[in-house]
């Protein structure tokens, strides 16, 4: 099975397409008419040189930021400690302002709320986290909370001990799209189903809605693939069907599944001597091209998609890789 099929002129021409998809984007005027009040609130700039009256006051306005469990002392310490001062001034130097994060922010939920009206927009907060990139997007409770110290770029010297598969989307540019993908997560909810084809799709479900609130974002970027990575993809994506159906995996609830093609990974794992080669979860990636062949062959709304179940969708896909 040959998973390497590449064709300068074909791969180009992808590529340009793409990133003309992303730069060419016009709003539709029915969403553009969507109203958004949007602000952003700055909380790491707020946790500056704290004294005891000004930490009372913070707290008051973000309780949710200081958990009881810890005292005043400690507070006091970490808003002056060395480690606080160097992430405030990267990220001060990174963002003087939010006008760019509000302009995507605002840009995003116009979608989100044109498909889910009774969705209400957050409160959005910045702040730091000590770069913890997991949770470098929390929402919930009205609240959505962006640590701006995981979007510093990705040569960043704060993530020069991160794997690069990781610090690679560790850039301003993934703000928005990580926000879609935390918003897109809740709206599917859980899989209660284990075998990898109802896995896969569930991921492609997640991928497609995220991709649909940030149209104005190119797939290889929602998809945290650097452009080469999503022309593997789409160069070997026949390969990659063919070795799932050759295997016999589509029906099997192996967990260890989901570790080799669904989870976050440098490469998938086929267990071939071109692993290294190839971009991680490919089989969110098969997922996302099978409800993409669905709603295609469809006529189906983006809130109806949500409500399907895995295997009708796959049943109904009419899906057929691309040679």
């Amino acid at each position: 099975m040959n998973f390497f099929k590449f064709q300068c002129f074909w791969v180009l021409t992808s590529i340009l397409l793409l990133l003309s998809c992303q730069e060419n984007y016009k709003t539709p005027e029915a969403i553009e008419k969507v109203k958004v009040d949007l602000s952003v609130k700055r909380f790491e700039q707020q946790f500056a040189n704290l004294d005891k009256q000004r930490l009372e006051k913070l707290r008051g306005e973000f309780g949710y930021l200081f958990p009881d469990k810890y005292p005043d002392t400690f507070w006091l310490k970490k808003s002056n400690d060395s480690i606080q001062l160097a992430l405030r001034s990267e990220v001060k130097s990174e963002f003087p302002n939010t006008e760019s994060i509000e302009q995507e922010l605002v840009l995003f939920y116009k979608h989100l709320l044109f498909y889910y009206p009774q969705i209400k927009v957050p409160e959005i907060i910045t702040f730091t986290n000590d770069v913890d990139y997991k949770n470098s997007v929390v929402q919930g409770n009205g609240k959505l909370l962006v640590a701006l110290d995981c979007y510093l770029g990705s040569d960043h010297e704060f993530y020069q001990n991160i794997s690069n598969y990781i610090s690679n989307n560790l850039s301003r540019e993934h703000i928005v799209t990580d926000v879609a993908e935390i918003y897109a997560q809740k709206i599917i909810g859980r899989s209660n189903s284990r075998d990898f084809i109802s896995q896969m799709i569930h991921k492609g479900k997640q991928k497609y809605l995220a991709i649909s609130l940030v149209p104005f974002k190119s797939a290889d970027t929602v998809f945290k693939y650097e452009i080469s990575q999503w022309e593997w993809a789409e160069v070997n994506e026949k390969f990659i069907w063919e070795y799932f159906i050759d295997k016999q995996l589509l029906f099997k609830t192996d967990k260890n599944l989901a570790s080799r093609f669904l989870d976050e990974a440098p490469f998938t794992k086929f267990y071939m001597d071109f692993d290294a080669e190839t971009p991680g979860r490919l089989g969110q990636y098969i997922g996302y091209k099978i409800v993409d062949s669905f709603m295609k062959h469809n006529k189906v709304s983006l809130q109806q998609l949500v409500e399907l179940d895995s295997k009708y969708i796959f049943e109904h896909s009419k899906y057929k890789p691309k040679k």
